[in-house]
């Protein structure tokens, strides 16, 4: 077989139109002289994408050692492309392609009228920044069919417009600073689930808590309700405590020792208040 070296991406076709047999060796007639020519092409490689929830995107075939001036797009309903990763890093263009195959996988944002949010690794979103005007925000349960889970960090810096914001129950992981920036804040609903204090969801310091946050409601399909909501506040925050109206039966020392809450409202269809939901709530 002959050799060529100083181009490995050339592959040995044929001689002439003599094929080379399975032996390896030539397989030439008679007895005449003949000039053997090699004829070489091109080796191939395959660009693999991984549209990463994302609409399919097809292979591509290029030659080794080109350049890819372009590549695809894909599409994402609510979700901006960012680019394509290689080995966790952002291809610039033009890629060159060397002696194998590659693998790239598409970066995205996702994002609608209302929120930035991210996909997580177990199918949940989590909501990185509002990015509306309106004066209430409700973040839905689902977008793009997952559940909302998360609340990130600076998800409302800046936002002093907001008066209202709505969580839903699925909603129970709210990061260090996630309300921060919303100085203007008279409502909040949020999950009985929710883990953290308002002191910390506001950056572990209690002037960032505007005075004018009054009203807290308890979100339908909450499963619990906890004083540690209001965990290290002085008395001089007050609010008004609205459940659901889902509930029946008080959770038993719910707000034993709250002395944050000067009204609580209960709703129509309960029947039961459990032992010291309210007990020792000096304020109420």
């Amino acid at each position: 077989m002959p050799q060529f070296s100083l181009f490995q991406e050339l592959r040995f076709v044929d001689v002439n139109n003599q094929n080379i047999n399975t032996s390896g060796k030539w397989q030439i007639d008679g007895d005449d002289t003949i000039t053997l020519k090699a004829n070489w092409t091109r080796i191939t490689h395959n660009v693999i994408f991984d549209s990463n929830g994302g609409d399919s995107v097809n292979n591509l075939v290029v030659n080794s050692y080109t350049q890819i001036e372009s590549l695809p797009i894909p599409e994402w309903t609510d979700h901006r492309f960012i680019g394509w990763l290689l080995n966790d890093e952002f291809v610039e263009l033009p890629l060159q392609m060397k002696d194998s195959d590659i693998h790239l996988v598409a970066s995205w944002k996702g994002v609608n009228d209302e929120f930035e949010f991210r996909d997580e690794t177990d199918n949940t979103i989590t909501i990185t920044k509002y990015i509306g005007n309106d004066s209430t925000v409700t973040i839905p349960e689902t977008i793009s069919n997952k559940t909302v889970k998360t609340l990130a960090e600076n998800a409302f810096a800046e936002c002093s417009n907001v008066k209202n914001i709505v969580l839903p129950s699925s909603l129970v992981n709210l990061e260090f600073k996630s309300l921060y920036g919303c100085s203007g804040l008279e409502s909040l609903t949020i999950s009985g689930n929710a883990v953290g204090s308002l002191q910390y969801f506001f950056g572990n310091d209690e002037s960032n808590i505007p005075l004018s946050l009054e009203v807290i409601t308890f979100a339908e399909g909450s499963t619990t309700y906890s004083k540690d909501l209001f965990n290290e506040l002085p008395a001089t925050h007050l609010f008004k405590v609205n459940l659901p109206a889902s509930l029946k039966t008080t959770p038993a020392d719910a707000f034993y020792k709250c002395i944050n809450i000067k009204e609580a409202y209960l709703p129509e269809g309960i029947n039961t208040i459990s032992s010291r939901t309210f007990c020792n709530c000096t304020n109420l």
